[in-house]
């Protein structure tokens, strides 16, 4: 396993929308053999427009913290009576926006997961400033969980996005593992897009000569991983279309999807790349979100 004791986090917010992500994290939680976390952030305001008062009213600064703490031991005490023989359970109330307290949560968490709405068919989602700015700053994985509640959990494959630079061990490592845990098989997926390339009038011989070299690639990255990992049937999958397209695709019939994201710490760090904002916001699955620095159980060596 990746994680030791570190709690599997979840954002709640009270509302049906956090309904997924609790689940999820839940099984994650019992999976790793860790604790869960909810948690739930607040901000005092002296003025406001909160149920039940008109904009501009006055509140007691501690009505919030009321809210809150109520808001997360109801969660808790759902959660515990849903999966007694589940994870051990507890619930934290935090001071500040939800961003800064999961992104703080995160330092010491094995995940932290966030809810999503799924809106309709496929492409309709709305991720929220949350969960964008979570996955691309989180210190552990990032999870991004849309759906409804009671919707169906799919039982399909842990897809992961093969990336041929820094990503690849730590998304590969995070990959491997959940698919152990889970006991399902993995399906890789590189994407080898060859549709800008057209453009210079390749023949069939050059077309396959790059395909060849993508396969070489695809198995170079996996080098190794599956003999880490025995147990776990890997299929792999080269996909000649523009990544985001290729795992949302993919997405339809997955249980979860894994990609990897660069340096949190980055400059322009709260922003995701153009690949990885893409496939949050239009994917149907559970999103994992792996970072470059993302300490994985010893990658194989080649």
């Amino acid at each position: 396993m990746i994680s030791s004791s570190r709690p599997v986090v979840v954002g709640v917010t009270g509302t049906p929308d956090s309904d997924p992500a609790i689940r999820w994290a839940a099984q994650e939680a019992a999976s790793l053999r860790v604790p869960l976390q909810l948690l739930h952030a607040y901000t005092y305001a002296a003025f406001g427009s909160l149920a039940g008062f008109p904009v501009g009213a006055e509140i007691e600064p501690s009505y919030n913290r009321d809210l809150a703490q109520g808001l997360v031991d109801a969660a808790v005490a759902a959660q515990v009576r849903a999966d007694p023989g589940g994870p051990e359970t507890t619930g934290v109330v935090v001071e500040g926006t939800g961003v800064w307290a999961l992104l703080e949560a995160s330092a010491g968490a094995s995940a932290v997961v966030v809810g999503s709405r799924l809106l309709g068919p496929i492409g309709a989602t709305l991720l929220g400033s949350t969960g964008a700015a979570v996955a691309a700053r989180a210190a552990c994985p990032a999870v991004v969980v849309r759906g409804v509640p009671g919707g169906p959990a799919v039982a399909g494959s842990v897809v992961v996005g093969i990336d041929l630079g820094p990503l690849s061990a730590p998304t590969l490592g995070y990959a491997f593992d959940h698919a152990s845990r889970y006991g399902l098989p993995l399906r890789a997926v590189l994407s080898w897009y060859s549709g800008p390339r057209l453009l210079g009038r390749w023949s069939d011989g050059d077309l396959q000569d790059f395909r060849t070299r993508g396969h070489l690639m695809l198995a170079e990255a996996l080098a190794g991983w599956q003999e880490k990992y025995p147990d776990v049937t890997v299929e792999r999958e080269l996909v000649d279309r523009h990544p985001v397209d290729a795992l949302v695709a993919e997405s339809l019939t997955a249980h979860t999807l894994v990609i990897g994201a660069h340096d949190r710490h980055a400059r322009l760090g709260s922003i995701l790349g153009s690949v990885s904002q893409g496939v949050l916001h239009h994917a149907t699955c559970p999103v994992v979100v792996v970072h470059a620095d993302t300490v994985v159980s010893s990658a194989p060596q080649h």
